[in-house]
């Protein structure tokens, strides 16, 4: 009941905490640059950019962008890693469940009849598996019940 009063102090907690994938925070990630918050103030810790006053617009352009690139490749790799480590985690406990002959399935209706979300992905009546020609590789020949 009270959530929109807490709402905007999640959602900047949620902003400036270090993403465990990415390595940056997600206000970093949108604004290139670290948030000034409120502690910064009281602890008197001047912005990044209170060094660059001497800096022209047009370098002062160039060296955010970079910032910014060198953040976006940063959290990339560390998000392609993460992933194959995911992946590895699921396939360690993944087992497969083999199709044997004479059991009942759905086959996958490629065309698919209806409109995006509502489009109907499955044959309607079911098939029987007759057998699979190649025992490595998951194709099956099938025939409607």
């Amino acid at each position: 009941r009270k959530w929109p009063e807490y709402l905007p102090e999640l959602v900047h907690a949620y902003n400036n905490t270090q993403h465990s994938t990415t390595g940056y925070t997600p206000f970093y990630m949108l604004f290139g640059r670290r948030s000034r918050l409120p502690i910064d103030l009281t602890l008197g810790i001047e912005p990044e950019q209170a060094n660059n006053d001497e800096i022209s617009p047009d370098d002062w352009v160039n060296q955010h962008w970079e910032r910014y690139r060198h953040a976006y490749k940063v959290a990339t790799d560390n998000s392609a890693s993460a992933t194959a480590g995911q992946k590895r985690m699921f396939d360690r406990n993944a087992k497969t469940s083999p199709i044997l002959p004479g059991e009942r399935v759905l086959v996958l209706n490629k065309r698919g009849r209806g409109h995006r979300k509502l489009k109907d992905r499955w044959e309607q009546i079911p098939y029987i598996v007759d057998r699979q020609p190649n025992d490595d590789i998951p194709v099956y020949v099938v025939t409607p019940e």
